[in-house]
């Protein structure tokens, strides 16, 4: 009976550290997509002023 015992013990321990090891990985990776999308976001912020000026878009309508 304790050989049952200890062997289901080692094989829910196993699975812990699986689950554990699953989890900071899952935990690394939406840390780098986060950093990711953040940059993303502000390199597209960053460039859309350049792209759509609307004080430039303003000033044509005002010329006609």
């Amino acid at each position: 009976m304790l050989k049952n015992s200890s062997s289901s013990s080692s094989s829910s321990n196993k699975r812990c550290a699986f689950i554990r090891k699953c989890a900071r990985l899952l935990k690394q990776k939406r840390a780098c997509f986060y950093i990711v999308r953040c940059c993303v976001t502000m390199l597209i912020c960053w460039q859309l002023p350049t792209k759509f000026d609307p004080t430039t878009h303003l000033e044509k309508r005002q010329k006609h």
